[in-house]
């Protein structure tokens, strides 16, 4: 009785285990090995974006793609076709080489010693013959030794121009003197004092000449409304 027992006992203990083993084998197994080609299976394709109800997530995930962007992708690079150059159909012809060119200039024309002369030869019919000649004589110029000219301060107009005869300035050192100018204030009894020079004539006895003649010859002070001048005397 004791040896049945202790078989009845043993049998589903060992059958427990070997269930186990078995279950341990089915979960820990090893990967196939390769085929017998020696060759790997393809890999399985990605897994994309596709068709027109995905079309706007797949430009959205395009857009906010987080490469750096001064890296070249299809929306900030693009590659330009060079254009092919085209024939040049001079190639066809070898070039010519000559000593001399064949210009052909005229030959040298004579200047004539009065410009009239010019016009009077022009060979087309002479149309310019004539033009700008007259008989009569042009009207001598009235002789005078100074003009004097007399401008408000205040409007810039001019009040006076006089041309005047009895004027004789002295020689000045360089041989030359140019205008000079003077500043007057004017009232109701004349001038209220002596001229002022503004702009002298690069000759200082030039300068005081014009001075005392406008002063006492000319009498501006006389001849003027109350008011400041500026009064410029040239040749």
């Amino acid at each position: 009785m004791s040896g049945a027992g202790s078989q009845r006992v043993w049998f589903p203990a060992v059958a427990a285990g070997l269930a186990g083993v078995a279950l341990t084998a089915v979960l820990f197994r090893m990967p196939p090995g390769p085929s017998a080609s020696g060759a790997w299976a393809p890999p399985r394709p990605p897994l994309g974006l596709a068709g027109t109800a995905n079309e706007g997530i797949r430009q959205a995930t395009e857009l906010f793609d987080p490469t750096p962007l001064f890296l070249p992708t299809r929306w900030n690079s693009t590659q330009k076709a060079a254009p092919r150059p085209e024939p040049d159909p001079m190639r066809a012809y070898p070039p010519k080489l000559s000593g001399e060119l064949p210009l052909g200039f005229p030959g040298a024309a004579g200047v004539p010693e009065r410009p009239e002369d010019l016009l009077s030869s022009d060979p087309a019919g002479r149309p310019f013959r004539g033009f700008g000649r007259t008989r009569d004589a042009s009207p001598a110029l009235p002789a005078r030794r100074a003009l004097v000219e007399i401008t408000a301060v205040g409007t810039g107009l001019l009040v006076r121009r006089l041309s005047v005869e009895d004027a004789a300035p002295p020689a000045a050192p360089g041989g030359w003197w140019r205008p000079p100018e003077f500043l007057a204030a004017v009232d109701s009894a004349g001038l209220v004092g002596p001229l002022v020079l503004t702009a002298g004539s690069g000759a200082e006895n030039v300068d005081d000449y014009f001075r005392s003649y406008l002063e006492e010859s000319l009498r501006v002070g006389d001849r003027l409304r109350p008011g400041i001048y500026r009064i410029c005397v040239g040749p």
